[in-house]
């Protein structure tokens, strides 16, 4: 009996050698699936295996609902399905929610969770969780598809049960586009179809616009030319319109000229009334100061008379009044001749200050003498002003111009040092492959930052991640060495000792919950003989344009090459070129490579060719069973991890940039600096002259202080000057005045009064020879106011001629006035300025040949009789200029129009030959892989690719892209000649193989971590449905290549409600049943079921194994507490 050790060592070995066999869990695949309430589900939790899964089961148990339940946990939609339009229909009858949950592998850390909960009655009736980090049903289908590669959209990835119909029954076309969906990298081929599709409906559309367009501008040229002899009579009638307006102006300029010939006229009858009216009043004048006089005299006789008597009464009151007089001004020359003593004094005081302020002005005269007059300072701060004012335009304009320089310099240095960084970033290939690594996966950021934090802690250096510590010869060698070494690996970190690897391991993975991915490098063994001979790989390289071997194409420490070869075998791997690719297609280089030097067996291989910029990796397995070849053919995408940055164009065009820039900087610098040192030149002769301004404004304020402080000293010197001449002329003037008045009022007084006494006696006499007086002087009125009347009645006969003839000529003038006006306002000859204006011009020369007011009316009246005898049709000519404008963008846009399809038709045929000749490698790959699938049935099958045809009536646009299709040709007789699959030719059953023959080739082309069908074996006979099922086990089943168990196609899901008997291929160790027994009449407890009691069973006699009491019928069922069975997987 063996110890637990050997049962161990044991468990082991069988473990290792089925992940040969079978492999393990691809990145992506789904390691586990928890449904609970979800269809028929109760509760049920399984783990599908990661390669072939049959689920088998009743119909209506529930064997779709798995399919259903990846799909909408994925963050498919029920439409996907073409079971229900609404998520809520999935969940159990007489429940409120379900719950689905799936557990995909992952390579580049901890297996990723995801939950999708459904609700019934809710508002949002799914929610989503990712690792238990809550997100949107898109963002798990963006992320299943960016991290996993999962389509769930995609036929070929997932294909449900009520779209296996669907499928078989796509035309030509459809299949096509499903193809072109399933096979090109992010459906790139799909949508370059539908783009060329779309463009050539544009292109069509375009010429329907273009004739369009041609029609429109034909007719609108036509109407033009029709409207041109409209516009040409409006032009003349515009013509006589302005001839009547510039008539109507010249009329009221010669209705202003008769108008001032009549205010001449008047004026000189005017004056001659003005000059008799004057000489009437002349001679008035004498008559009424004769009468004047005989009147005053008249007049004075009476008063004479009067006051004769009045005077003699008066003199004698005057005689008393004099006497008084005299004796009051005797009192007061006393008192005036005291207060004139007292101003002698006074005077003397006055005098002696008034010396101080003479000698005062004098120094200040003196002063003012020596300084420049006010005009000349004035005219000097005048001068420094202007030359000042000189110097800013100068100065603001020379400060513009280095201002625009500099921002120019500033412009370019942005340039240089944007140029320069960009050159450093491009330079520095290891950051930008960091950069990529950390971008992909920032955990391993997170690690590389621990790792640099703590260097000092390990024993030797930690090299990683490897794919920042490789430098690929080209681009190529980077996607080559990119597709062929798994991420993992690529995202590793190198340690060179065990202690290392255990600290990193601990502290990182343990203690941080960092996922690292480790290679132990302890030493570097001594380098093995390569897969081909020294004369094997002469011949390669000559013949077939082999480069190398995959090591040889990149540079690296000796650790890392080590690393890479012990986990990706790189030094076992072909490069190889375009003749390379020729070499496989057409001389039969794949025999040549897999045949044994020895004459052995067949070998495997592994190499990298390349075809017109696109390249590929063909692996070759060898069937341990069989021994024969199968070769898988992989498209190589562009690196993303260890691309090697820009390319040398780039490096060049941005160095190029560098040097342009600096270029520019370094010729407009010169013309800076030239500018800046103008600049401080007129600077300085700026602040010259403002020097000058200021010490001018300085010296003529000084001047007009001292001016100012003369006339102070002079006005204080005049008042000083004024009060003495006051105390002198004035004050005592005006006592000595007094003095002398009261002197000679008192003799006046005595005076007075001796005349007043001898008037009285004069008036006395003369009293009585007034009377006598008195009657000559009223005669001589009499006599005078008759001859005054009579001249009187004569000049106001002149006067009112000379009125009349005056309100004439005012009536007239203002006549011409207002005319004058009207003609300025409505006919100006001259501008605001007095410069002639051009109307003046044309009513003097242009019109001169109408001297009169009547010849320029009847002038008028001939053109307006033109005017009114021509129909207007004023929109004519807007109408013109408007079909004229419409002509000429017609005419634009036509031009663009072309223009623009052109562009159109550029961009169709470049986009055309690219797609067309990838969509032709597809098709010939899907073609090898479906001819042989049916050469292995038996049958003869054919996939080619029908192109549209050109339309005949615009061939530029080429072959009609909507028309291209995916014809696929089958023949299931001898002798017949394939033909293509249809209804009409073929069986249901025929259609159904060579579809689902289609579909394998498809299916093992792609890229995905697992595949699902349900029930695709619908409607084929037992010999078909074999056939079939052995091609899905041999396409799903292979062994996993040489990077690692992970190194196969895939999971597969095969979903079917039987099994026919006998079917070989169940041997295979991939291949995993799933039994599901779900529904009233099946078992109710896991435990019912004994397997080997079965095979006990069966083993015995038939009458020996019937039930007992107590037993029941068994069947079998392996699972958790639920209603449906966890996949079990049998062998036989």
């Amino acid at each position: 009996m063996e110890s637990p050790r050997s049962d161990n060592e044991q468990i082991e070995e069988e473990t290792e050698e089925r992940l040969k066999t079978v492999g393990d869990y691809k990145h992506g695949s789904i390691k586990r699936i928890k449904l609970i309430k979800f269809l028929t589900y109760s509760h049920v939790e399984f783990s599908p295996q990661p390669r072939l899964n049959v689920v088998v089961g009743p119909n209506g148990t529930g064997k779709s609902s798995i399919l259903c339940a990846i799909c909408l946990g994925l963050g498919g939609e029920p439409r996907l399905l073409g079971r229900a339009s609404e998520v809520e229909t999935f969940v159990q009858n007489g429940e409120d929610e379900a719950f689905i949950e799936l557990e995909l592998a992952n390579e580049q850390g901890k297996d990723v969770v995801i939950t999708r909960t459904i609700r019934r009655q809710h508002k949002n009736h799914s929610s989503f969780t990712w690792n238990g980090e809550s997100v949107s049903g898109k963002k798990v289908k963006e992320m299943a598809t960016e991290k996993f590669q999962i389509q769930i959209d995609n036929l070929c990835t997932f294909l449900p049960q009520e779209k296996v119909g669907n499928f078989s029954g796509f035309d030509p076309k459809s299949l096509l586009l499903e193809t072109e969906k399933t096979l090109s990298e992010n459906k790139s081929l799909y949508h370059t179809h539908l783009e060329l599709i779309k463009l050539q409906e544009e292109l069509h559309g375009g010429d329907d616009q273009v004739d369009s367009l041609q029609q429109k501008v034909e007719q609108l040229q036509m109407e033009l030319s029709r409207m041109e002899r409209e516009v040409q009579r409006m032009e003349a009638l515009r013509l006589a319109e302005e001839q009547a307006e510039l008539l109507r102006k010249k009329i009221l300029w010669l209705k202003c000229d008769k108008i001032r010939e009549n205010c001449v006229e008047l004026k000189s009858q005017k004056e001659e009334a003005k000059e008799q009216l004057d000489l009437a009043q002349t001679e008035l004048e004498p008559i009424k100061e004769a009468y004047e006089k005989a009147k005053a005299k008249l007049e004075d006789a009476d008063v004479q008379f009067k006051s004769f008597g009045d005077k003699m009464a008066q003199y004698k009151k005057d005689m008393e009044k004099q006497k008084q007089k005299y004796e009051n001004h005797d009192d007061d020359i006393e008192t005036i001749l005291a207060e004139l003593n007292q101003m002698d004094t006074r005077r003397a005081q006055l005098q002696q200050k008034l010396q101080d302020q003479q000698d005062r002005v004098h120094n200040l005269q003196e002063q003012v003498n020596v300084m420049p007059s006010l005009d000349v300072l004035d005219e000097e701060v005048s001068r420094t002003t202007q030359e000042q004012k000189a110097l800013t335009p100068q100065y603001q304009e020379k400060k513009n111009e280095c201002q625009n320089y500099q921002r120019d310099v500033n412009a370019v240095e942005d340039e240089v040092k944007m140029a320069q960084r960009r050159l450093d970033k491009l330079n520095d290939e290891k950051a930008q492959r960091l950069r990529n690594v950390f971008n992909i996966a920032p955990e391993v950021k997170a690690a590389y930052d621990w790792i640099q934090q703590n260097r000092r802690e390990f024993r030797k250096p930690v090299v990683g991640p490897i794919a920042c510590e490789v430098t690929p010869q080209s681009n190529n060698a980077a996607a080559y060495l990119e597709q062929h070494v798994p991420k993992a690996t690529l995202k590793s970190f190198v340690v060179q000792d065990k202690s290392d690897y255990d600290l990193l391991y601990r502290k990182v993975r343990e203690e941080l919950h960092i996922p690292i991915n480790i290679i132990q490098v302890d030493h570097i063994p001594a380098p093995s003989p390569r897969m081909y001979s020294e004369e094997k790989m002469n011949m390669l390289k000559e013949e077939h344009g082999v480069i190398g071997y995959l090591d040889e194409s990149l540079n690296c420490s000796d650790v890392v090459l080590q690393a890479l070869k012990s986990s990706a075998s790189i030094e076992k791997v072909l490069v190889g070129n375009d003749a390379t690719q020729n070499s496989m297609d057409n001389r039969g280089l794949a025999e040549v490579l897999s045949r044994s030097e020895t004459g052995g067996s067949p070998r495997g291989y592994c190499i990298f060719t390349s075809n017109r910029g696109q390249s590929y990796k063909y692996t070759c397995l060898i069937s341990k069973y069989s021994h024969k070849p199968s070769i898988r053919v992989d498209d190589i995408k562009p690196a993303r991890m260890l691309t090697r940055g820009a390319s040398e164009e780039m490096k060049q065009r941005v160095e190029q940039e560098l040097a342009e820039a600096t270029s520019r900087r370094d010729k407009i610098r010169p013309s800076l600096e030239r500018a800046e040192q103008e600049l401080e030149e007129i600077r300085s002769m700026s602040q010259e002259a403002q020097h000058r301004v200021k010490s001018a404004r300085e010296n003529r304020n000084n001047a007009q202080k001292m001016l100012t402080k003369l006339q102070a000293a002079n006005r204080k010197l005049g008042e000083i000057q004024a009060e003495i001449d006051k105390d002198e002329e004035g004050e005592k003037a005006e006592k000595v005045g007094k003095l002398n008045q009261r002197i000679k009022l008192s003799l006046k007084a005595l005076q007075a009064h001796s005349q007043s006494y001898q008037k009285m006696l004069a008036a006395t006499v003369k009293a009585s020879g007034a009377r006598l007086n008195r009657e000559a002087a009223a005669f001589e009125e009499s006599t005078s106011r008759d001859a005054c009347k009579e001249a009187v009645t004569k000049a106001k006969d002149l006067e009112l001629t000379f009125l009349n003839a005056k309100r004439q000529f005012s009536q007239e003038k203002a006549l011409y006035r207002d005319m004058i006006q009207l003609a300025q306002t409505e006919a100006p000859l001259e501008d605001e300025d007095g410069n002639d204006t051009p109307l003046k011009e044309k009513l003097e020369v242009d019109l001169a040949q109408f001297a009169t007011v009547e010849h320029a009316e009847a002038a008028l009246e001939e053109a307006e009789q033109h005017i009114r005898g021509t129909v207007a049709n004023r929109d004519v000519i807007k109408q013109f200029e408007e079909k004229k404008i419409e002509f000429e963008s017609t005419q634009d846009k036509l031009s663009a129009l072309k223009s623009r399809k052109e562009t159109r038709l550029s961009e169709l045929r470049n986009k055309t030959e690219p797609w067309e000749n990838a969509l032709q490698k597809i098709v010939a790959k899907v073609d090898m892989r479906f001819s042989r699938y049916m050469k292995e049935l038996g049958c003869v099958g054919e996939v080619r690719l029908s192109k549209g045809v050109a339309d005949a009536d615009d061939d530029e646009a080429g072959p009609s892209f909507k028309d291209y299709g995916v014809q696929i040709l089958v023949s299931f007789r001898n002798g017949v000649k394939p033909s293509v699959l249809s209804a009409r030719v073929q069986s249901g059953g025929e259609r159904s193989v060579s579809t689902i023959m289609y579909l394998m080739a498809m299916q093992d082309m792609m890229i995905s971590p697992f595949r699902c069908v349900d029930e695709i074996n619908q409607g084929l006979d037992d010999r078909n449905e074999r056939l079939v099922f052995k091609r899905i086990v041999e396409n799903s089943t292979k062994p996993p290549g040489e990077k690692g168990p992970t190194d196969h196609c895939g999971q597969y899901w095969l979903i079917t409600p039987k099994l026919l008997p006998n079917l070989t291929q169940m041997e295979e160790e991939a291949v995993t049943i799933h039994c599901v027994f779900n529904g009233p009449y099946t078992l109710k407890e896991p435990t019912d079921w004994d397997a080997r009691r079965l095979v006990s069973l069966r083993k015995r006699p038939r009458a020996a194994i019937e039930p007992a009491d107590g037993e029941e019928n068994n069947a079998d069922y392996n699972a958790s507490e639920s209603n449906a069975s966890p996949p079990k997987r049998s062998r036989k």
